[in-house]
């Protein structure tokens, strides 16, 4: 990822975090207030066509952080990773590590109990292979993705509860990656 790419994410995280007001001031007036979320997740990941003609459904794991405002808009950044199981072929076995790192905006319906919230963002796609036959063959790439998702949340006490969601990620380049996932875990919110 670039450098002025990163620098412009973290210009607007900060400023968006500066706008934030005090929380105190929205629950004095009885209004809805903005809030902060972190979030745990666990699940499948299913690559899609062409992609799952060398690839195999794995897990994935991810973490979710970002800020709703009281309108229900919001910024937000996700980290997932997946071991990516590949198919063996010829004889040759595959480890593989593979990451993404994206930020991007979300919108929330609903602000008590049950939340559905819709996002998406851009990123980057971290991959490491270990190829291991007659020799062993190592590459790293790294190349621009996106991803979408839809969440439902439900807030079972007043700082979280449990979500369960799904989406798709595309990644760009040589050899674009197409694969959907499914996710469940716990959300704080503060």
């Amino acid at each position: 990822m670039r450098r002025p790419a990163l620098l412009a994410i973290l210009v607007a995280i900060a400023v968006v975090g500066a706008a934030v007001r005090p929380a105190a001031a929205d629950e004095d007036s009885g209004a809805r207030s903005s809030y902060w979320s972190v979030s745990l997740l666990g699940g499948a990941l299913v690559p899609l066509p062409p992609m799952n003609e060398d690839h195999q459904i794995g897990l994935v794991a991810g973490l979710r952080t970002g800020w709703t405002s009281k309108l229900g808009l919001g910024l937000g950044l996700a980290a997932d990773y997946s071991p990516l199981p590949r198919r063996t072929a010829d004889g040759v076995t595959y480890e593989t590590h593979y990451g993404t790192v994206t930020a991007g905006p979300h919108w929330t319906i609903g602000h008590d109990t049950v939340r559905l919230t819709i996002g998406g963002g851009g990123g980057v796609a971290l991959e490491q292979t270990t190829a291991r036959g007659a020799t062993v063959e190592r590459s790293r790439r790294a190349v621009p993705a996106a991803v979408g998702e839809v969440v439902l949340e439900l807030h079972v006490i007043g700082g979280g509860g449990f979500l369960l969601g799904g989406g798709a990620g595309f990644t760009f380049g040589d050899d674009p990656y197409r694969y959907a996932y499914g996710l469940g875990g716990l959300t704080l919110t503060f």
